[in-house]
């Protein structure tokens, strides 16, 4: 019986599998067959560098807003530290 359900559980998953190979085979074949309008090199580069300037900018203000966030963490751990501190010698006190 478990032997007829991998069988049958395999069947399904390669069914799927070629579905979607044949998904993305056509739609490969499509954008071939579309061919897009050429444009000059200089718009491509002008393009590709302000991608670049705007990825940059957004890994600066990301990497500033990770240091930010990090700080926090820091603080929140240092803090909790401190009460977990003040409940020890609190529960030692009432236990002398």
């Amino acid at each position: 019986m478990i032997e007829l359900l991998r069988e049958y559980w395999a069947m399904v998953v390669g069914f799927f599998g070629i579905a979607i190979f044949q998904g993305r085979l056509s739609q490969r074949v499509k954008a071939l067959e579309e061919k897009p309008e050429c444009v000059p090199e200089t718009v491509c580069s002008d393009r590709r560098d302000a991608c670049q300037k705007m990825q940059e900018k957004e890994f600066a203000h990301g990497s500033t807003e990770f240091g930010d966030i990090k700080k926090l963490i820091m603080q929140v751990k240092r803090c909790s530290e401190e009460q977990h501190k003040m409940i020890m010698e609190h529960l030692l006190k009432m236990h002398e």
